[in-house]
């Protein structure tokens, strides 16, 4: 009974130094991973920044979209304003696009 409590109360959680060690790792990848990007594609991103941010939620494809741009826009340091901005826009713009779309192949499939 108390002994058997007493240990049970000292033992620490069994990961703790797994978890420390992977979120350092983690953490190294990462940070190596965005500066290494931001070293390739700082340059074209600056030009086309505000273009590129709403087009890649315009245009529907797999992996684009609101999650990836806000990542690219933390990954390349956009401000937080003008990228809130920029990706509102391009949901807009993915909103009457796709909008759009269907009410044309609606209109096209009551024709018949």
């Amino acid at each position: 009974g108390g002994l058997h409590a007493d240990v049970r109360r000292h033992r620490r959680p069994a990961g703790a130094g797994c978890r420390y060690l992977l979120s350092k790792t983690l953490d190294s990848f990462f940070e190596k991973l965005f500066n290494k990007t931001r070293a390739e594609h700082s340059k074209n991103f600056q030009r086309y920044e505000a273009l590129f941010l709403i087009l890649l939620i315009i245009i529907p494809l797999p992996g684009s979209g609101p999650g990836t741009a806000t990542l690219i826009a933390f990954v390349f340091g956009i401000e937080y304003w003008k990228a809130i901005g920029l990706i509102s826009l391009g949901a807009m713009g993915s909103g009457i696009l796709i909008g759009g779309g269907i009410s044309s192949i609606l209109g096209i499939i009551n024709l018949f």
